[in-house]
């Protein structure tokens, strides 16, 4: 089974509406829909912003359906200069932007428990998403870090801030957060953006405008993921 969340209703509608024999799950405040993707058994869900949101989600999706994997999508902002809108990121590694415990000593990104900084994406997933982007014709796509915080980073200061800590070519703020959770809780993940703004000071004019095509390109690439 194929376990995909993303944030958005806009990031995720696409690939509810191509479930086939779908049913709701309902737990608590969250919702499931489960059915078959592509002729792949699937659960989806639409988490809401958030790091929060995004773990409480994943643990729950994990524990009602125990999926092989768990693909996060949707849309983020571009750190690094060679991305434009529209463009893919597929983290091969995913880092949270604001954990700060440096207070104690620790670096900063550092997360106690795991003890870790870098959370690795599964390496299979990436090759098999990677093949998928390059199957769809003018799409440009790239493999690299993506840094995650409950943060919608809208201003050059804090864009500088992030990248002045990590090499991230994309931030988000829920991509993390499930990685951290997959990992706790032995479930191989993927992390896959589509660059809907410059995170840069634009946001406000670049979001609406373009997270609509962002999210058709997500949807496309785990279309094309699926199928193959």
């Amino acid at each position: 089974m194929i376990g995909i969340i993303g944030a958005l209703a806009v990031e995720m509608q696409g690939l509810i509406d191509e479930l086939q024999e779908k049913k709701t799950l309902v737990c608590d405040y969250m919702a499931f829909e489960t059915g078959r993707l592509f002729g792949q058994e699937a659960i989806l869900a639409i988490c809401g912003a958030g790091k929060v949101n995004a773990a409480v989600y994943t643990d729950t999706m994990i524990h009602l359906a125990r999926p092989d994997f768990i693909i996060n999508l949707g849309v983020a902002g571009a750190l690094d200069n060679r991305l434009n809108i529209g463009d893919i990121v597929i983290a091969d590694v995913c880092v949270q932007h604001d954990m700060d415990t440096t207070g104690v000593g620790d670096p900063i990104g550092f997360i106690s428990g795991i003890n870790k900084i870098e959370l690795p994406c599964d390496k299979e997933l990436v090759k098999r998403l990677m093949k998928a982007a390059k199957s769809i014709q003018s799409l440009r796509s790239y493999i690299g870090m993506i840094a995650t915080g409950d943060q919608f980073i809208a201003s050059r200061d804090q864009k500088e801030h992030i990248l002045s800590h990590f090499k991230a070519m994309a931030c988000e703020m829920e991509g993390g957060a499930i990685a951290h959770a997959c990992i706790m809780r032995g479930i191989p993940f993927a992390v896959v953006r589509s660059m809907s703004d410059k995170a840069d000071g634009s946001a406000h004019m670049d979001f609406p405008q373009y997270v609509k095509l962002a999210a058709k390109i997500s949807s496309a690439l785990i279309k094309a993921f699926v199928q193959d």
